[in-house]
């Protein structure tokens, strides 16, 4: 009888030691994490541009030959201007979103001149750097990284236009600049009509500026932007 006593006083334990090995194996502990990632914003504040008055001046004579020899990357030096003494063509700056400018010159006459300046503030939280723009004309896309030679491009604006580039646009060279958040930087260009843009026509184009955390940026495309 104490042989059996025993024997079931065994099996309880050795069932009470699978219960709790049991429990123990299937514990569940719960690890609640927030995890806030950073955020690259660039965008261009309203109303923050400012341009040169319209008609004030021309391209001097001397760059002239531009409306026949303009390559996909001239280099030039300083344009030289004189006054215009006309009071016909204008520009209209409006943006499409938040980094995207359109700049549009009513009544364009050959070497008409501007320089837009405006502002791009970093409303993300993270440094960025100005990686690259983009122009959009014509139904073309016009990309500019850093190298110094790419900053200045001839735009064919498609439709109604002599044979050859329509407008000479110079970007000052920017990229690489690091902007921290809230933050913001002066930018300009310039523009120049050029000859075989053509008659009685609204040129329209359009200026994206693209920006990368601070730590990725290089010079040309990114792998994975």
């Amino acid at each position: 009888m104490k042989k059996i006593g025993v024997l079931v006083l065994t099996l309880i334990m050795a069932f009470g030691a699978l219960g709790i090995g049991y429990a123990m194996w299937y514990d569940t502990i719960h690890i609640d994490v927030s995890v806030n990632t950073a955020e690259v914003k660039l965008c261009i504040p309203e109303n923050s541009w400012s341009t040169t008055d319209d008609n004030a001046y021309v391209v001097h004579s001397d760059y002239q030959a531009l409306g026949t020899v303009c390559s996909p990357s001239p280099k030039i030096g300083p344009i030289t201007l004189v006054p215009s003494g006309k009071d016909v063509a204008n520009i209209d700056v409006a943006l499409d979103g938040c980094d995207t400018m359109v700049v549009t010159i009513n009544n364009a006459y050959p070497y008409y001149y501007n320089h837009v300046g405006f502002k791009v503030t970093n409303e993300g939280t993270i440094p960025v750097k100005i990686w690259k723009m983009v122009l959009t004309a014509g139904g073309n896309e016009y990309t500019y990284y850093t190298d110094i030679t790419d900053i200045i491009r001839c735009l064919e604006m498609g439709e109604g236009s002599i044979v050859g580039p329509d407008l000479l646009v110079w970007y000052g060279d920017n990229f690489g600049d690091q902007i921290e958040p809230g933050d913001s930087r002066d930018f300009s260009f310039e523009v120049v009509v050029l000859q075989p843009a053509p008659q009685s026509a609204t040129m329209e184009f359009s200026i994206t500026i693209y920006g990368v955390q601070w730590n990725e940026y290089q010079k040309g495309p990114i792998a994975g932007y």
